[in-house]
């Protein structure tokens, strides 16, 4: 099972590797994607993230948000925006994505980014408020929510994937099998909405799109672990 932290990130995150990610191994088709969520606690003034960003334009390194660790998706989804939109907030980061949410539903740190999953139960009972999705549309457990695009970011869209790799050098029948099996569970109707039900819409590829696709990942946030000054581990 493959996903963005391990098979994307942590190419160009960590310093040794025990595998090659584009060499090891045979992608076979991702199977999900879900979106980060920007949320506040209730008591914050920002009802918008461009009332964020203007905030923290004008108060440089005064505002803390709560993430998982350094090189995770959440953590590099605020990174981006910086890169983005030239701005400064101070991460301080979590090893345990719940208990980020929870220090800020307890409102310990005022801004929270983490993946829906983690989140949504705290947007729906009003203990967090939800500025925006990261994905490029609304997810439907939210719509009244806004994805960043919506909120006036041009072209931000990030999210975390999951996918099924193979070891390089398994027989193509042998894929293309594990492909359209995969392609006729996630669309099964049971199968399709218990992911709906956890915010992560099933998103089958054919194995030549999960192949570019992890490619294009891979690069992209190498550009933005060099771009934002994150030393290896």
């Amino acid at each position: 099972m493959a996903n963005i932290a391990s098979n994307a990130i942590a190419v160009s995150l960590y310093a040794k590797m025990p595998y090659d990610q584009l060499r090891d191994f045979a992608p076979i088709t991702r199977i999900g994607i879900t979106p980060n969520i920007i949320l506040v606690h209730p008591s914050v003034p920002f009802k918008t993230v461009r009332q964020m960003i203007d905030y923290a334009k004008a108060n440089p390194g005064k505002l803390n948000y709560s993430a998982a660790l350094a090189g995770t998706s959440p953590h590099l989804t605020m990174e981006l925006l910086k890169l983005q939109l030239k701005f400064d907030i101070v991460h301080i980061p979590y090893k345990i994505g719940t208990q980020a949410v929870t220090d800020t539903i307890g409102g310990q740190v005022p801004i929270n980014v983490s993946n829906a999953p983690l989140s949504i139960g705290a947007v729906e009972s009003r203990r967090l408020r939800a500025l925006a999705v990261t994905s490029a549309q609304r997810i439907s457990l939210l719509p009244d929510v806004p994805t960043m695009q919506e909120s006036g970011v041009p072209d931000f869209e990030v999210t975390s994937w999951y996918g099924l790799m193979a070891p390089a050098g398994t027989p193509a029948a042998i894929l293309d099998k594990i492909n359209a099996d995969m392609q006729t569970a996630l669309r099964s109707p049971e199968v399709e909405k218990r992911m709906l039900d956890v915010a992560m819409p099933p998103s089958p590829t054919t194995r030549q799109e999960f192949d570019q696709f992890v490619r294009g990942e891979v690069a992209r946030w190498a550009r933005v672990i060099k771009a934002a000054g994150i030393p290896q581990q």
